[in-house]
């Protein structure tokens, strides 16, 4: 009996991390943009065990600008680092929201400076999440944007 209760917690605490699909029934597809690998690495696998699926990154916002073009109706939501070579995700945020209004952005940095934060959200951003970060306060974050309108 315990080990059902046990699996059974696990089972519920998988559901509870799940975001879910769109209206339509497809997954929420994202987008990373970070120069740091490890970071890409970090939130790909993060986002896919979220139920999201991956489908691009760049490692500068100049690149992300060119690569979200291609592809901007396939894209619900960008994770947008803000500190980058070339052009820093700042810089890069109202273009990429240029591309397509309905893509939703979360900007990710290791400065937790008010002013970056303030000038994200008045250009567009959704929310912030400051590194180092916790997987659970990432989908708390995440799954509260992408349900709200």
């Amino acid at each position: 009996v315990s080990i059902e209760r046990d699996v059974m917690i696990v089972n519920t605490n998988i559901e509870k991390m799940l975001i879910g699909t769109k209206s339509d029934g497809s997954p929420v597809n994202a987008f990373i943009v970070d120069d740091s690998v490890f970071m890409v690495k970090t939130i790909k696998r993060m986002l896919e065990s979220f139920g999201l699926v991956v489908v691009g990154t760049a490692s500068d916002g100049e690149e992300a600008v060119v690569k979200v073009a291609e592809v901007s109706s396939q894209i619900d939501l960008i994770t947008l680092d803000i500190s980058m070579p070339k052009k820093d995700g700042l810089t890069a945020l109202p273009e990429l929201i240029r591309i397509n209004p309905k893509m939703k952005v979360v900007m990710v940095s290791a400065m937790g400076d008010k002013d970056k934060v303030k000038q994200a959200i008045i250009s567009g951003a959704k929310h912030f999440v400051i590194k180092p970060f916790k997987q659970e306060k990432v989908f708390d974050i995440i799954r509260w944007v992408m349900e709200k309108d």
